[in-house]
C-alpha cells in the first residue's frame, strides 16, 4: 500500500519537475528535487525489505502511506490554486481588454483621424 502511494507521489513530482511552469522558482525546484530523491530512496527500501521483514514493516508502511497521501493532497491543492489563480488573472485581462474600444488598426485609425481633422477644418 505504501509503495503505491509513494509511486503516485513521485510521479506527481516528476510531472511538476518536467513541466514548463514559469511560475515555479528555482528554490521550489530544488525542494521538489530533494523530496523526489528521498522518496525514491524510500521506494527502493520498501522494495528490498517488504519480503524480508513483512511483519515488522507493516506498521511502518501504514505510516508512510498516510503521510504520503497527505503530502500528495497538499501538493495537488497547491497546484490547483496556482492554476485557479492563473485562470482568474487571464479572465481579468480578457475582461479589461473587452471593455476597451476596438481598434481599427494603426493605418485605419490614422486614416480616420486625418479625414476627421480635414473635415473639421473645412467647416
Amino acid at each position: 500500500m505504501a509503495y503505491a502511494a509513494l509511486l503516485s507521489l513521485t510521479q506527481t513530482l516528476e510531472q511538476i519537475l518536467h513541466s514548463h511552469d514559469e511560475s515555479r522558482i528555482l528554490h521550489e525546484e530544488k525542494q521538489i528535487t530533494s523530496v523526489y530523491e528521498k522518496l525514491s530512496f524510500i521506494l527502493s527500501f520498501l522494495e528490498d525489505s517488504t519480503n524480508k521483514y513483512s511483519e515488522k514493516i507493516t506498521s511502518l508502511e501504514e505510516r508512510i502511506r498516510d503521510v504520503t497521501y497527505k503530502a500528495e493532497n497538499i501538493i495537488e491543492s497547491s497546484m490547483s490554486e496556482r492554476i485557479r489563480d492563473a485562470t482568474y488573472k487571464a479572465e481579468d485581462i480578457i475582461e479589461s481588454n473587452m471593455s476597451k474600444p476596438a481598434s481599427h488598426g494603426v493605418i485605419s485609425t490614422w486614416f480616420w483621424e486625418k479625414k476627421f481633422s480635414t473635415s473639421v477644418r473645412s467647416v
